[in-house]
């Protein structure tokens, strides 16, 4: 019967919950250890609802599918007494599953916040979904179909409950099934027996968008998960178990998303036929004017609503294969033993004029296509190691030479620039597949066909050429390359295909074929035009100039004797047969290549280092440069499709821009800089290896509101009391304040120059020293004393705490002071303070301090006197975007601020980098979204070295 007291069955489902709770709670210390404990704790009420859901919705669901949808829409007597019954067992599992949302948060608050994730954001949400539609829906039974969704959430708290926390392929697809497919065809349904109004169509189409969106995050964790696993085993052969795991991972998920894409068309073509047919084909010679019109508005609408849905969920679908091709297809490619690269897009002239590189040489560098790798080869080095993690291009490599080493030079060019098969088949098996290594002899046995079919054009890259190709020719392009005519006359087509290229998303899909990966073309995302520019450049002036083999390679499909690299020419064939043995090739990163030798001269990293994060750029430099020898003889060269050096780490080196010689002259184009650093002496990037406690700190939603509140009156006083302010917030402090001031482990782990064991380091503005968890292992292992700034007795009772806890008490000594009057007129330690002495300290930071300080200019001036010559100033604050500084966003975000006594000011910025005692060594903006808001403020870091006193 009817429910007429809901509100007990509120209470009992809530009371069942808890006893649930605190029943599971006596077992877990039977089966967990007592570390596991508050993780399994977080997943026992979910675990017991998503049960309960799951039984309810499959029992609808089977009853959905054998009456075809009737259920619905119940006709007969007995189907509609049925009904009565339905709709009460629809109400009371919307009340257990609101009281599962209640006490989920409350037990999270109270028990194991820091595992509650984003549940305080979805249970408040489901909360509005399910009560407004338990309230104004006259069909409750939806919600008791839609309870089968919550089956993927049943699967996940039995993992949790086992301790497997991976991101379980069976859970996504009960994700894709249930939660996508399963609610496509309940929308569907419903539209069909007319039990679903505007409204509910709405918040239909908003919970589908949402969850594709949870399968697009599970998506990326899962694959992240097997491509970790396939990247630790690199040194194996292709082959191996976790290499084809990850195959599989991307490739299953493609289909199976384009599968969905395919089910998705058909219902929306199903359901706008028969609504079609219903509108034109049936009698409506019985409606007067006004019904007609009206069906007819109706009819309208439905189209347009249909029209959003189809093209938001395709938006959506699309958005997650984009992820998969943009993140996992070059990891794909050479998973599959597929050429990315056939030509070497980087132009060896560039580092070899401006190094000189000489028979005193050894070089390490990567393989590519191996074109860079034979061009330095002319100049007779003592020695070239070849690395790469692709099997598949150190087989081109490594064919090439052995072509050099037993085939005269008429028979390497039909092969290498004309892509003769014929030569190929006459020389492949009785000369050059003898002489090749077991992995390069099984790739060419399977993949000659890359030679058949115009080598130009073979892997990824040739592929994007190729299709490319059809346009060109059309537009007579190809025939003006072919004649060294230079630039075609202007033409509309011509026109439109250079706007068409210039666009970013086109590049979005196009740059991966290349090899470009998605974190490289996101170094000019702040600068789009710059990209623009340039490409506009290429296309009007660089790639038409006499010498430029890479696009008359692409374009005409072969080399000419005009127009070829140098190891091409027939006039360097000598020198390569002669220098061909002194090549090593090696399978796999650069940091192991590395261990081959300890006497390189010369590291070409190619625009490998764009591709990297901050911690694996450290990996390798701490692995390559004990093997090399110091500058100025030692050089590092990379480049780079960004405007500037892209990590802290590559720009600790301090790397020289190396300029072209005339605008123009390099003749690729699509790298905007190239760095060349000499190797520097008595340095350990081993350092910058080291751990932090990886603790984040969490608050319950209580523990921000009690920081809010403080901010609010701190924010309505006339008259700011810092001191008082840090007091109210107490142990709340740093949670908060964790996703407010991002990036902070950037700039004290990377930022910093540990490689180089600084001694004494001051921080300004400790606060409770939360920045000292990041870099604890740095300062045991580099024995640095360090100084604790601050204003505030309380929040330096908590970081004296906190550094007792961590083990560093004696390293580290408390300072409350203001950082403008720490020292006296003299330049020595104010009022007795416990502080190092004027000009002797290696580091100063101050980490979201500077915009808090009123005098500003007096604290930044202070901090450079402090610091001794060599010595590294490092802060990290708000800031105006300097790219749209009075943009209408950022004058919202500084009078935010500015009610929190944080004053957003570029010349903070500006005096940094323009400083006269100062070099700026590292400069970065970034934008991170503010906790409870819209806002998107942004942020800089900088890291400066002293010049002089």
């Amino acid at each position: 019967e009817p429910m007429d007291k809901d509100e007990n069955v509120l209470i009992a489902s809530a009371v069942i919950l808890i006893a649930f709770y605190m029943g599971a709670n006596l077992l877990l210390p039977l089966f967990v250890s007592q570390a596991e404990r508050k993780r399994r704790q977080a997943w026992v009420v979910t675990l017991l609802s998503s049960f309960i859901m799951t039984v309810v919705g499959t029992w609808y669901f089977v009853r959905l599918w054998v009456s075809n949808g009737d259920i619905l829409n119940p006709t007969d007597a007995d189907d509609i007494k049925l009904d009565h019954v339905d709709t009460a067992i629809a109400r009371g599992i919307s009340l257990f599953f609101l009281a599962y949302c209640v006490v989920d948060m409350v037990l999270a608050a109270l028990f194991y916040n820091e595992e509650a994730g984003v549940a305080y954001e979805h249970h408040t949400l489901y909360i509005v979904i399910v009560g407004v539609l338990y309230k104004y829906t006259k069909s409750p039974l939806l919600f008791a179909i839609g309870a089968l969704e919550e089956f993927p959430t049943l699967l996940l708290s039995i993992y949790e409950l086992m301790g497997d926390r991976r991101p379980r392929l069976s859970t996504g697809m009960m994700i894709l099934m249930s939660r996508i497919s399963y609610h496509l065809y309940v929308t569907y349904k419903c539209i069909a027996a007319d039990v679903m109004n505007p409204g509910l169509f709405l918040v239909s189409v908003y919970l589908l968008l949402h969850h594709i969106s949870w399968f697009r995050s599970w998506f990326v964790k899962r694959v992240t998960v097997v491509r970790a696993q396939a990247d630790g085993n690199a040194a194996e052969s292709l082959s191996s178990k976790p290499r084809r795991a990850l195959t599989l991972e991307v490739t299953t998920h493609v289909y199976l998303i384009s599968a969905m894409l395919l089910a998705h068309v058909c219902m929306h073509t199903w359901l706008v036929t028969k609504q079609v047919s219903q509108m034109w084909f049936e009698d409506k010679s019985k409606l007067d004017w006004s019904q007609y019109n009206q069906e007819v508005l109706y009819f309208a609408l439905y189209m347009v609503g249909h029209f959003l849905c189809f093209f938001l969920v395709t938006l959506r679908m699309f958005g997650i294969i984009q992820d998969v091709y943009t993140e996992h297809f070059i990891m794909h490619s050479i998973s599959k033993k597929t050429i990315i690269y056939n030509i070497s897009w980087e132009d060896p002239r560039e580092e070899r004029e401006h190094l000189g590189i000489d028979g005193e040489d050894v070089i390490l560098t990567i393989s590519s296509a191996g074109c860079n790798v034979l061009d330095y080869l002319i100049e007779g080095p003592k020695h070239i190691v070849a690395c790469d993690f692709n099997v598949a291009q150190l087989a081109v490599l490594e064919l090439k030479l052995k072509c050099i080493e037993n085939l005269p030079y008429k028979q390497f060019w039909a092969i290498w620039a004309e892509s003769d098969y014929q030569v190929f088949k006459e020389v492949y098996a009785e000369i050059l597949r003898p002489k090749l290594s077991a992995d390069a002899r099984d790739f060419w046995d399977d993949n000659g066909d890359l030679i058949r079919d115009n080598f130009m054009f073979a892997g990824t890259s040739g592929l994007a050429a190729k299709l490319l190709v059809p346009a060109l020719r059309f537009l007579g392009v190809t025939d003006y390359m072919v004649k060294q005519m230079g630039y075609p006359p202007a033409s509309l087509g011509l026109a439109t295909v250079g706007n068409f290229l210039k666009q970013q998303w086109v590049w979005t899909w196009l740059a991966p074929l290349g090899g470009v990966p998605k974190s490289q073309l996101d170094l000019v995302a702040r600068e789009p035009h710059v990209w623009s520019d340039r490409l506009e450049e290429v296309l009007a002036r660089r790639m038409w100039t006499k010498d430029n083999y890479f696009y008359y390679a692409y374009i005409a499909g072969k080399w000419s004797k005009e127009c070829c690299p140098r190891y091409m020419e027939e006039k360097h064939y000598k020198a390569l047969k002669a220098n061909s043995n002194r090549v090593t090739l090696f399978h796999g990163p650069i940091a192991s290549a590395a261990k081959l030798r300890d006497d390189y001269t010369f590291a070409s990293l190619l625009d490998s280092m764009d591709w990297m994060p901050d911690s694996m750029i450290a990996d390798q430099l701490q692995h390559l440069i004990p093997r090399m020898q110091p500058g100025p003889k030692g050089n590092i060269f990379w480049r780079s499709f960004g405007t500037k050096v892209h990590s802290p780490v590559l720009a600790s080196l301090e790397p020289e821009e190396l300029p072209e010689k005339w605008p123009g002259r390099e003749r690729v184009g699509w790298y905007l800089t190239q760095w060349v650093a000499p190797v520097p002496k008595k340095v350990d990037y081993s350092r910058l290896m080291c751990t932090g406690t990886n603790q984040v700190q969490k608050n319950t939603v209580f523990d921000d509101i009690n920081v809010m509140t403080a901010m609010t009156w701190h924010a309505l006083r006339t008259e700011k009391d810092v001191k008082a302010f840090y007091k109210s917030q107490g142990n709340n402090y740093d949670g908060f304040r964790e996703a407010l001031l991002p990036d902070r482990d950037l700039l004290l782990k990377y930022c910093l120059p540990w490689q180089r064991s600084p001694k004494v380091w001051l921080s300004v503005g400790c606060g409770t020293a939360r920045d000292i968890e990041y870099v604890v292992e740095h300062i045991k292992v580099t024995g640095c004393k360090v100084y604790l700034l601050d204003l505030s007795p309380d929040l330096l009772e908590m970081a004296r705490e906190r550094v007792e806890n961590l083990g560093i008490g004696d390293q580290c000594i408390l300072v409350e002071a203001d950082i403008c009057t720490a020292y006296d007129s003299k330049g020595k330690p104010a009022n007795g303070l416990d502080l190092p002495a004027m000009g002797s300290i290696d580091i100063v930071t101050c980490s979201y301090c500077l915009t808090m300080i009123p005098p500003w200019k007096e604290a930044l001036e202070q901090m450079v006197r402090v610091l001794k010559v060599g010595g590294t100033l490092a802060l990290i604050d708000f800031t105006k975007r300097s790219d749209m500084p009075n943009h209408w966003t950022q004058q919202l975000n500084r009078s935010w601020f500015a009610l929190d006594g944080v004053y957003f000011d570029d010349a903070h910025t500006t005096m940094l980098k323009e400083h006269p005692k100062l070099s700026t060594v590292w400069f970065a903006e970034n934008e991170a979204r503010v906790p409870y808001t819209p806002l998107q403020a942004t942020h800089y870091t900088f890291a400066g070295k002293k010049t002089k006193k």
